[in-house]
């Protein structure tokens, strides 16, 4: 509050003070009065059971009722607060409405409670509204406590001493009901109804004793999962991906009350920024590793984060562009996602790509902007890239070999990978619970703390991926050398597939082969592929072809310099080649196949050349 508003407040307050108790009536039972009664009950959940109103509010109202009769009161208007809590008056909207009322109807002159703690529980508000209440002669009576009259000494102490113990009552069972929230977040519990995307389920342990726990949702997880893998694109809007969602089934869970209906706008805007999906519970601030099943990985979830700061500036939205690479570019010089927007010239509109961490002054970042057309543009780059990556007609036949070698002579992986990564886990579970010790204890940073939670965290996700990578059933042989003979004919010409397809058609390639390219720009303002995270098999295709050629294909980046395929495939000196495996793909299903296929199946629309044929 404002000095003013303080002064004023307290000018008023001397002016109550003036010992308006003597203006309140007796209460004489011959004489008929008036008044109101005040209803409330502190949770919804106390609204339901047998009638619309539950079993509380009618049970005060029948006390009330009787309580008038008693003392000759004709009850006039009840106001009723459902499912509000009784600490203060601000959370009490039907309460000032009363006290409004009775200062408007001076006539009235009594209000009765089911008990003081249903009317106030705390002690300096509860001062000052009956300092209020008696300047207009009103009195309240609790219907099932004998507090004696206020007007005398003893009553006004029985009336404080339950205005302490109803404050006390009530701060003590919030505190209680924190301490054990915050215990039921620390060790994962979900606080509150499950998201959406999730089930409440009554589960039943072997010895037998029921638990409540959080399963997901067969009919929504798959729905909230590809509404982040499709925002994190960078192509669709917070609109679209629910117009998308809303066609392919996506509704809000019915209830006993609500029937199932669309998810709205505001919801999903939510969810993408909850990280509840990640496998995270929020108490006080702090976050905590939960017991349910995470519907995304931290990697989609910061992918995430970064377009929606990208599209919000200011409070202000920015318009979406749409172009085949979008969501598929990161830049050389710091790893930042390259996000598309649009350029107003001389010469019109154009389109160009620019670095997140340039954007938001997160590092020094000195990739320029680049354009996407030109005969210096990121669409030439990539067409050049492609054109290096194609597998000469001579060449092909050796290559097939050798895979066909791989898929036939698989190795299992070895335990000696097991054991690092299971010792890098508890290492890393470890530091964990040392942070938690340190967050929230005031003589630690706790902005240093919470960086080093997350990034221990977004290690232990990527170190469990690994492990569960180990325990991923291989692709049978006959499946192994499918997926890589669709591969080959991806990469016949690929080039050429890209730069006369459609838009559609140059998405499905670049998503299909690879799962990031890194751009760059050289000293002649040339924009270059620099580096290239390659989806299986195309790893592997790279680095059998790189030892039958000189005419290398470019390493996968990473931060050391190393590739994956490195690590995955020591084909030069060794008679023995890791198994072919395709990430997230479960044994026997059609997912990589069917990927892959769909991918030949546009470019069987260009004929060697690169003209696209039409049917007849």
């Amino acid at each position: 509050m404002e000095s003013h508003e303080l002064l004023n407040a307290l000018d008023l307050l001397a002016r109550l003070s003036k010992n308006p108790l003597k203006k309140r009536a007796p209460l004489d039972p011959d004489t008929l009065k008036l008044g109101v009664e005040y209803l409330r009950v502190s949770s919804k959940k106390q609204l339901k059971g047998r009638g619309a109103e539950g079993n509380s509010i009618p049970t005060q109202r029948k006390t009330n009722s009787q309580c008038a009769e008693k003392h000759g009161i004709k009850l006039v208007k009840s106001f009723t607060e459902p499912g509000q809590s009784g600490l203060t008056i601000q959370d009490r909207p039907e309460f000032q409405e009363l006290i409004k009322w009775l200062i408007a109807h001076p006539e009235v002159k009594y209000v009765i409670v089911y008990t003081m703690s249903r009317a106030m529980r705390n002690v300096p508000e509860e001062s000052v509204i009956k300092l209020i209440l008696g300047e207009i002669g009103v009195t309240v009576i609790s219907s099932t406590e004998e507090l004696g009259d206020e007007t005398k000494p003893t009553g006004r102490l029985l009336h404080g001493v339950m205005s302490l113990l109803n404050q006390f009552y009530s701060e003590a069972s919030g505190e209680d009901i924190r301490t054990k929230m915050a215990y039921k977040a620390k060790t994962g519990g979900t606080l509150g109804i499950a998201k959406l995307g999730y089930l409440n389920h009554a589960a039943t342990a072997e010895d037998g004793h029921k638990f409540n726990t959080i399963i997901t949702d067969p009919d929504r997880a798959d729905h909230i999962r590809e509404a982040f893998e499709l925002y994190a694109t960078g192509r669709y809007t917070e609109e679209d991906i629910r117009g998308i969602l809303t066609e392919r089934g996506l509704t809000t869970r019915p209830t006993t009350k609500r029937p199932a209906k669309p998810v709205s706008l505001n919801k999903i805007s939510l969810l993408l920024r909850d990280r509840y999906y990640c496998g995270y519970v929020t108490f006080d601030g702090l976050e905590y590793k939960g017991l349910h099943e995470p519907l995304i990985d931290e990697e989609l979830f910061d992918r995430v984060q970064e377009v929606r700061a990208t599209r919000y500036t200011n409070n202000s939205r920015r318009r979406v562009y749409h172009h085949p690479l979008k969501g598929e570019l990161a830049c050389h010089r710091c790893g930042g996602h390259l996000i598309l927007t649009q350029a107003n010239g001389n010469g019109g509109g154009y389109l160009y790509y620019f670095c997140t961490n340039r954007a938001r002054a997160k590092t020094l970042c000195t990739l320029p902007y680049l354009r996407v057309d030109g005969p210096h543009g990121i669409d030439k780059a990539v067409i050049t890239h492609l054109g290096a990556v194609a597998i000469p007609d001579d060449l092909r036949p050796t290559i097939a070999q050798r895979l066909n070698e791989i898929a036939t002579t698989r190795t299992p992986k070895t335990e000696d990978t097991r054991a690092t990564l299971t010792t890098k886990l508890a290492q890393l579970d470890q530091e964990e619970d040392r942070l938690f010790q340190t967050m929230g204890d005031p003589d630690f940073d706790q902005d240093k703390a919470k960086a080093n939670m997350r990034r221990v965290r977004i290690e232990q996700a990527a170190t469990t991926r690994k492990l569960a990578q180990l325990d991923t059933d291989q692709l049978d042989e006959e499946t192994t050398r499918e997926v890589f003979t669709t591969a080959l004919d991806l990469l016949t010409h690929p080039a050429q597939a890209y730069e006369h397809g459609t838009d559609n058609t140059r998405a499905l390639i670049i998503s299909t082969i690879y799962t990031k390219l890194y751009i760059d720009q050289d000293d002649n303002d040339t924009t270059t592929v620099s580096n290239t995270d390659e989806t299986e098999p195309f790893d592997t295709i790279r680095a059998v072809t790189n030892t039958h050629t000189t005419n290398k294909i470019p390493r996968q980046h990473t931060k050391k310099g190393a590739t994956q395929a490195d690590d995955a495939l020591r084909v030069s000196g060794s008679s023995h080649y890791p198994s072919v495996e395709v990430p997230g793909i479960e044994p026997g299903s059609s997912g990589a196949s069917s990927r892959l296929l769909r991918a030949q199946s546009a470019v069987s629309l260009l004929d060697p050349v690169g003209h696209t044929n039409k049917p007849t």
